[in-house]
């Protein structure tokens, strides 16, 4: 009887364990590699971008986070809740990181390679969807990012 009870505590603990799994799981955030390709073609063809069309989700504020910076500081001093643990921009030189905040969680995030963002900004820049629209440099195929 005893061994019973066991054996039932151990598959409710195991199904809680792998309910627990599941749950944070599904809250976490991969990158957009679509947009990312999106913003790219756009970069080699057009002579500005406005995030603000090209997102097929709804956001309300972006961050644009250069090897420099520390995104999980600014979201914290913003309250930004972000799940993604791999979200970090701090061990990679080659890349920017874009991401695109709702209601302070993290709703997409793109991994830019650094040749197409330009190397005018430091650190990181915080934009409301209204000021998302930058002009690009069809010479060096770069977005001319200016706070």
């Amino acid at each position: 009887m005893i061994k019973k009870f066991i054996v039932i505590g151990l598959i409710f603990i195991v199904m809680i364990a792998m309910l627990f799994t599941v749950f944070r799981r599904s809250k976490n955030v991969n990158e957009d590699a679509v947009l990312r390709n999106k913003i790219i073609e756009i970069i080699n063809q057009d002579d500005s971008i406005d995030f603000n069309k090209i997102t097929n989700f709804e956001w309300d504020t972006m961050y644009l986070f250069t090897p420099d910076s520390r995104p999980k500081d600014v979201f914290k001093t913003d309250d930004i809740k972000e799940y993604n643990s791999t979200f970090n921009i701090e061990v990679r030189e080659d890349i920017n990181m874009i991401a695109f905040v709702k209601f302070n969680r993290l709703i997409s995030y793109v991994e830019l390679p650094r040749n197409y963002g330009g190397e005018d900004i430091t650190k990181y820049i915080k934009l409301s969807k209204s000021n998302a629209k930058f002009n690009i440099s069809q010479k060096d195929k770069v977005i001319i990012f200016n706070e």
